[in-house]
């Protein structure tokens, strides 16, 4: 079974996947992540193969940033339509610095509360697990001080790992998959 596309989209950036997409460091020129290096290697998803991670290096604060920005306009693109909310991004570099770190949770949050807002009555315990994920995640982060490391560790990251999320996270993945 593959893991959730948007969890897979939004989360494997910050590692909260471990084990599942680990990142590909023969496949970047940047160091690996358990190298001294300040910048680990991020993973995104080929998104022909999602099984496959590609690894995409680290990128400065300015080009972060403009890539937050491109996705919070397709998030607003989107609107209230859960399928197009699932497939506002591809792929993410990691987040290598305090402040990337902050824009790609806030990022995470605002999708989270737009897909649990999309959702239809009837899925109100998935609306409802996206809400309290998307409330969670900033506090999470916070509590350990954004550092991009502590954050891609995932333990302190509770709101991501709950079977609520995960199993709305499936739900939400599921409907949109095309029949």
């Amino acid at each position: 079974m593959h893991p959730p596309k948007i969890l897979l989209v939004v989360l494997v950036a910050v590692g909260f996947l471990g084990g599942c997409c680990s990142t590909d460091a023969t496949k970047s020129s940047a160091a690996p992540a358990s190298s001294t290096s300040a910048k680990p290697a991020a993973t995104t998803l080929d998104p022909a193969a999602t099984t496959t991670p590609i690894t995409i290096p680290p990128v400065d604060d300015s080009t972060f940033g403009s890539i937050i920005a491109k996705s919070n306009s397709a998030l607003d693109a989107a609107g209230s339509d859960t399928c197009k909310l699932v497939n506002v991004l591809t792929s993410f570099p990691s987040p290598a610095t305090v402040a990337q770190t902050k824009q790609l949770i806030a990022f995470a949050a605002n999708l989270f509360t737009a897909l649990g807002k999309s959702l239809p009555a009837a899925q109100k315990a998935d609306a409802d697990a996206m809400l309290a994920a998307a409330a969670s995640i900033t506090t999470e982060a916070a509590a350990l001080g954004f550092d991009p490391k502590k954050v891609a560790d995932g333990s302190g990251m509770n709101a991501l790992k709950g079977p609520a999320f995960l199993t709305a996270i499936g739900n939400i993945s599921r409907a949109c998959v095309p029949k």
